[in-house]
């Protein structure tokens, strides 16, 4: 990072695809830095969890955007789980080499979080499928090379019983992306899939098996975080109270305010902990009772919780942009808005950890 990350890099820097750059990418791979925790034979180091924590905990120092990865890490996975021969040859080299970054086509305009909703439809062409239909926050499809794609393979049935898992190369004919410019400075997309035709060796798993590709995909998604980005939003709140006078005296100095910045560096440190025992039991192989749904809904619940009392406690300044650490604020807390359904809706979280956690009957 010392070496190549320059001053252009530092000026584009955000947490989304939007700071991502490609040339850089591409150096992280060659250095043996992108995916250091995959297996020799996916072309990693073998490293252990924590190693790549510790990766992850430089990128988050330099403000390096780890969205294009950690997705294109649980498509990786997929891919060498799921695909065939030709799939890893090609899809998956590129991914190892830096060449491409991977974009999720799972929720519709028309069922959001409900994936197994969907109706974008593949039909059988052959050797091949015939892919139509359209796919909501495709973030990051403008730079990916390719996106994972749930699509309906059988009408009849259960819903989540007929569908099936694909690789869609996004520069195929037919292949439209769409931009969606959000309130929290994010681009995501809508992706249009007219009559797209896939040879067959782009499938993943079985034909009508999308569920178990599915819940492969979301088990590594659901291991994820928000405290570093509640971390950034408790920091910043705290420089501006120290460097901010109110009546005369500063901020960080009032009782009310220290109170509402202890809450919200509490709340940070639960959320980190709970976010050590995830990455605990995974390196140590322990029993996991949704301990990664643990960690996502309560980190993205406190985040945004936080983040709309510290905006405030930071007002007006804090609506206005002109210190940076008050604007910083103010993005956290959009973006603090969807981060309780990245991964699955918190109401989703929740109905997880009673069932694995509490032994609660089912009730999705």
């Amino acid at each position: 990072f010392e070496k190549n990350f320059t001053d252009e890099l530092k000026a584009k820097a955000h947490y989304s695809y939007e700071g991502f750059d490609a040339d850089f990418h591409h150096k992280m791979a060659q250095a043996g830095l992108l995916f250091p925790a995959w297996p020799e034979h996916m072309g990693g180091r073998g490293c252990s969890n924590y190693a790549m924590q510790s990766v992850y905990e430089v990128w988050d120092e330099y403000k390096w955007t780890g969205h294009p990865q950690r997705t294109t890490h649980i498509i990786g996975h997929m891919i060498d789980r799921f695909g065939g021969d030709e799939l890893k040859a090609t899809a998956l080299k590129e991914i190892i080499d830096g060449e491409a970054v991977c974009a999720l086509g799972y929720s519709e305009p028309g069922s959001g979080s409900d994936v197994f909703a969907a109706k974008t439809r593949a039909t059988r062409d052959g050797d091949g499928w015939r892919i139509n239909g359209q796919k909501m926050f495709t973030s990051g499809a403008e730079v990916s090379k390719y996106a994972i794609l749930l699509a309906r393979t059988n009408a009849d049935g259960p819903k989540h019983k007929g569908l099936t898992m694909f690789i869609v190369p996004l520069g195929a004919e037919g292949v439209t992306i769409h931009p969606v410019h959000t309130f929290q400075e994010e681009r995501t997309n809508v992706t249009y899939y007219d009559d797209v035709y896939l040879d067959d060796s782009f499938r993943l798993g079985e034909v009508d098996g999308g569920l178990a590709v599915m819940a492969g995909a979301l088990e590594i998604e659901q291991g994820m975080t928000f405290a570093r980005h509640h971390g950034e939003l408790v920091r910043a709140a705290e420089r501006f109270c120290q460097e901010t006078q109110r009546d005369g005296a500063p901020m960080i100095d009032d009782e009310d305010g220290q109170q509402r910045l202890a809450r919200a560096a509490a709340n940070l440190a639960a959320a980190q902990g709970l976010h050590c025992r995830t990455l605990w039991v995974a390196a140590e192989r322990k029993p996991n009772p949704a301990y990664g749904p643990s960690s996502k809904m309560f980190s993205t619940e406190v985040y945004k919780a936080d983040a709309f009392d510290l905006l405030n406690l930071t007002a007006p300044e804090s609506l206005a942009f002109d210190n940076a650490d008050a604007k910083h604020i103010n993005l956290c807390y959009r973006h603090s808005q969807v981060a309780t359904i990245y991964g699955g809706t918190s109401e989703v979280q929740r109905s997880l950890i009673a069932e694995k956690q509490l032994g609660l009957p089912r009730t999705r």
